[in-house]
């Protein structure tokens, strides 16, 4: 059992590298592997992972219906286990597909489910990229004012994470 479960965050672990090289065929051969490992021994925390993964992979290779297909499983995989940093994850790759399909509104509604989300649980690593993503999306739609706010917001949360990334190097180096 314990094999199985090592065998499947393996295999997603290979999958992702190979989706960072931009061998997208390759990745889905070992995220479907992962996929199956993850059904077969009900870790259901992995398979939300390989899952939003899948989804990642089509993205990237502009399979823009089946990527969101894997983001709404993803999505009520996460209502079931009550998982809100992976639900706030969510939101935000739907709202990015919604943001290739030029549905600006609905995107900006998910990103601001995800932006509450993101508050609630204090992740700035997931604020930044929702800032990001709002910010980019009100300046396709001409909303200048908007986009600069949530550009604002961006680039303080990531000085944010840039700070705290350099208090735990220096914490650790006086240890």
């Amino acid at each position: 059992y314990k094999d199985k479960l090592t065998a499947a965050s393996l295999n997603s672990d290979i999958g992702f590298c190979y989706n960072r090289k931009k061998k997208y065929d390759v990745a889905q051969k070992f995220y479907e592997k992962a996929l199956q490992l993850s059904i077969e021994n009900k870790d259901y925390y992995n398979l939300l992972l390989v899952i939003n993964s899948i989804g990642e992979n089509f993205q990237n290779q502009g399979v823009i219906d089946s990527a969101e297909a894997y983001h709404k499983k993803c999505y009520d995989l996460c209502l079931k286990l009550n998982s809100p940093q992976d639900l706030g994850v969510t939101y935000l790759n739907l709202a990015s597909i919604a943001i290739i399909k030029k549905e600006y509104i609905s995107a900006l509604i998910l990103l601001d489910k995800a932006k509450a989300i993101g508050i609630e649980i204090h992740d700035l690593s997931l604020l930044e990229s929702i800032y990001s993503s709002a910010s980019n999306c009100y300046e396709m739609i001409n909303n200048h004012a908007n986009a600069l706010n949530y550009y604002k917001k961006y680039i303080s949360v990531r000085d944010s994470i840039f700070s705290e990334d350099n208090t735990k190097k220096n914490v650790q180096t006086e240890m």
